[in-house]
């Protein structure tokens, strides 16, 4: 016999209508904006730190089960899982930081990347007084430099490939400095379609696209057709110079 249910407010906790009160309440207050670099720092920080909580605490209660806060008496994992959040956590802030100032750079030009840098190790230099390991900390700015100078290398190889080639319109800066720009090129070719070399990049199991990415009206003021756009070709950390050299000599066949 199937039941039916009416619904009653009087079967509203108290607790639930706050819960969901405060929910609607927040989808209605205006998003803070970051003014200055000192809030960008801020907001890097926090968003890293509660990325760095949920993927550690995430991964022992999923390794653990359900009895996994009585684990929590045993020093030598106490230990160990100090140690794995601040490594976690380094990580977390250079993701983080890289990708904010490649967000700002693409979609509000913003120029002053090298500010990924200080504002990367003034965080680190921060959490000194909240118990970082000095070696977390100098690990990660080494890691951090790495990183930078492999983007470096692998933008300057592309961008130098490119100014060969008189039919190609680099967007932006042409400078390969990792200081003055992010790793990603934005190219148009001479009487020929972005889309096209896109597509054909695909087939070749290169991965580049085509588009306005949300510069419509930069676009159009730079007298570029919108809807077939700029080729962008986006690198990061892990790709190599081989594939670099790999989009060169494919990208060498069709310009």
């Amino acid at each position: 016999m199937a039941l039916k249910y009416r619904f009653n407010l009087k079967d509203i906790k108290l607790e639930d209508f706050k819960v969901y009160l405060l929910a609607l309440f927040k989808a209605f207050i205006p998003k803070k904006k970051i003014k200055n670099i000192d809030e960008l720092k801020e907001f890097i920080q926090k968003k890293s730190a509660w990325v760095s909580q949920v993927t550690l605490y995430g991964y022992l209660k999923t390794r653990m089960g359900t009895r996994y806060v009585l684990h929590f008496d045993n020093e030598v994992l106490l230990e160990s899982i100090n140690k794995a959040k601040w490594n976690i956590y380094s990580v977390a802030l250079q993701d983080l930081t890289f990708f904010v100032f490649s967000y700002l750079n693409v979609f509000f030009n913003y120029q002053e990347v090298d500010n990924a840098k200080k504002i990367y190790e003034a965080i680190l230099d921060d959490e000194i007084s909240n118990g970082m390991p000095s070696e977390v900390i100098e690990k990660g700015k080494k890691v951090f430099e790495l990183i930078y100078n492999h983007e470096e290398t692998l933008i300057k190889t592309l961008i130098e490939f490119l100014k060969l080639k008189k039919n190609v319109r680099l967007i932006g800066k042409t400078s390969h400095l990792r200081s003055q720009r992010m790793p990603t090129v934005s190219f148009t070719v001479k009487d020929k379609s972005s889309l096209e070399i896109a597509k054909a990049a695909g087939k070749n199991q290169i991965g580049i696209r085509n588009g306005e990415f949300y510069a419509w009206r930069c676009l159009k003021g730079l007298g570029i057709e919108p809807n077939d756009g700029v080729v962008r070709v986006s690198m990061v950390h892990y790709n190599n110079i081989e594939e670099v050299n790999r989009l060169i000599d494919f990208l060498d066949t069709i310009l």
